[in-house]
């Protein structure tokens, strides 16, 4: 399954993927494979590197199926760069941010609770408008703006 990725010209160039593992490894395979510099973000000096691997590894499956170069793959992992701490991070602001978040939710499930709503339920309600609200900024960042969230 191939997918193409169109990337607005300036924007996005650099990006930066907190965690390393399955899914932050994955996203900074794609986005670096598509012309980003990537940088990959853990604390974790192990999970850093385990990505790094498993990058490699799908990287020369991809050229042993002839849908990249040696040379492509060579560039995408040199656009991948690795940091175990955020320049500039602020972990009390973030810490409280959460905290707010976590809040958020408790009070959320507890009307559902009170209102008889299942927990799943109230979160996919929760998530859905997330998603709204996310999509109303969606045009800055996809060239197809009716197809970005679509259930089903």
């Amino acid at each position: 399954m191939s997918h193409n990725i169109t990337f607005p010209k300036g924007i996005l160039s650099d990006i930066a993927v907190i965690g390393a593992g399955m899914m932050g490894s994955g996203i900074a395979h794609v986005c670096a494979q598509h012309g980003r510099r990537v940088t990959l973000i853990d604390l974790s000096e192990q999970l850093l590197h385990r990505g790094l691997e498993t990058i490699a590894k799908n990287l020369g499956r991809q050229v042993a199926r002839e849908v990249l170069t040696r040379d492509e793959a060579d560039a995408t992992l040199g656009r991948i760069y690795t940091a175990n701490e955020l320049e500039g991070y602020d972990r009390e602001r973030a810490f409280k941010q959460a905290e707010g978040i976590y809040d958020t939710l408790m009070e959320i499930f507890k009307m559902s609770a009170e209102e008889g709503i299942p927990t799943n339920v109230a979160s996919d309600h929760l998530a859905e408008n997330r998603i709204r609200s996310v999509a109303k900024f969606k045009t800055c960042y996809t060239s197809t703006p009716r197809r970005v969230f679509r259930r089903g």
